[in-house]
């Protein structure tokens, strides 16, 4: 729970992402689960987040060193003014960066994204972007384990080599109430296999001091 696509994240890096996502899955409180993991983390995008005209660049590169499998308190004050006070359990070495105006948290075999815009903090709202871009791409989207605080998903899109397949790709998206904002959580466009539920479990340790 996103591989979210994110809302903002231009159409043409979803569907360049085709292509190379093939063979991995995509991005709520209940559990989508995928198989495999990625060795390294591409900057582009390769899940659905919304259907913008113009590309954007994605942001720094994360860090390549192996990452510790425990998670320690990561303040995400670095990240700006309005993520003070915020923090979330992620690995040691894990990097806070800018993710086309949200919160990135990511090192090798963990990424997640925040996000305090309110179309990636509603549930409703996650849902029609996610819905209009398979419509775009003339694809489809089915949720699953929908609650109040978020739900899981299938999206389906053409492969790039073979227009007449689709290839599917789980993800989840996840509202965490938390300081008096709705905060939305979810997987990087290249979180794969279990990095997925790693991102899942970091999502539910979202505070404000």
């Amino acid at each position: 729970m996103h591989k979210n696509w994110k809302l903002i994240a231009p159409l043409t890096i979803c569907l360049a992402a085709f292509g190379c996502g093939e063979g991995g899955s995509g991005s709520g409180s209940a559990v989508a689960s995928s198989s495999g993991a990625s060795s390294a983390k591409p900057a582009a995008s390769s899940k659905p987040t919304s259907a913008p005209t113009t590309a954007a660049a994605k942001p720094t590169s994360v860090p390549t060193a192996s990452s510790s499998e425990e998670l320690v308190e990561t303040d995400l004050s670095p990240r700006g003014d309005e993520w003070k006070g915020f923090t979330i359990k992620a690995p040691k070495d894990a990097k806070v960066m800018d993710d086309l105006g949200d919160c990135r948290v990511a090192t090798k075999g963990f990424d997640v994204v925040l996000s305090q815009k309110k179309n990636k903090a509603d549930i409703a709202q996650k849902k029609k972007a996610l819905e209009d871009l398979a419509k775009q791409v003339k694809g489809k989207v089915t949720f699953k384990n929908e609650t109040a605080e978020g739900f899981d998903y299938t999206f389906e899109r053409p492969k790039m080599d073979k227009p007449d397949e689709m290839f599917a790709s789980d993800d989840f998206f996840m509202i965490v109430k938390v300081g008096g904002k709705n905060v939305g959580c979810f997987p990087h466009d290249s979180a794969m296999g279990d990095e997925i539920e790693k991102a899942r479990t970091a999502c539910k340790t979202v505070a404000k001091k």
